[in-house]
């Protein structure tokens, strides 16, 4: 294998923000900014915050599972379940090292969270529900 080809499959792999690692890690830095700001709107709202609801449980369970999964797929970590702080970690790792590669092959550097062209909390600060 050339140097080139070598060097054009692992660019490959590498991917962008449509498809490969890239995306993948992008997606797991995505869902952990969710799940912390839509925590961070509950836990300073205490009319939610102190109402049983179904969606929070769920929000709660979907999260680590989810991203457990992606983590699982994307290293050697033993299925077992992992704390919140642990998946930080992970996702922390892949990310500094998502930098490094694309740094690396591409000379770019930048944040890998996106920069959102819209509001994606617009769906919690309108009244959506009849009365």
């Amino acid at each position: 294998m050339s140097d080139d080809k070598g060097f054009g499959d692992l660019n490959d792999w590498l991917g962008d923000h449509n498809k490969g690692l890239y995306r993948e890690i992008q997606d797991l830095m995505i869902a952990r900014h969710v799940f912390r700001e839509v925590h961070a709107m509950v836990d300073a709202n205490p009319e939610i915050r102190d109402s049983p609801s179904t969606f929070w449980s769920w929000i709660d369970a979907l999260y680590p599972t989810w991203a457990s999964m992606v983590i699982r797929r994307l290293s050697a970590v033993p299925p077992r379940p992992p704390t919140f702080e642990q998946l930080d970690e992970c996702i922390d790792f892949f990310e500094k090292a998502l930098r490094k590669y694309v740094m690396l092959f591409r000379a770019v550097s930048g944040d890998i969270l996106p920069t959102w062209g819209f509001d994606w909390m617009a769906i919690f600060k309108k009244p959506w529900l009849p009365q």
